[in-house]
């Protein structure tokens, strides 16, 4: 069952990124993904990010 989820999961992602990509309107994206999520995780990857830009900065 959990292989279902994490797929419907995946493709629900795909098809958000390409939208995005198409309408060139990421904001939406991003709180429609923050909206599905809970806080802490949310926080992690938001660390994960800033950690990330550090990283090109370097």
């Amino acid at each position: 069952m959990a292989q279902v989820d994490t797929r419907h999961a995946e493709k629900d992602k795909l098809f958000s990124l390409m939208l995005a990509e198409f309408t060139g309107d990421f904001k939406s994206l991003i709180a429609s993904t923050r909206a599905k999520m809970e806080k802490e995780d949310i926080e992690d990857v938001v660390q994960e990010f800033e950690r990330f830009k550090k990283s090109l900065n370097n």
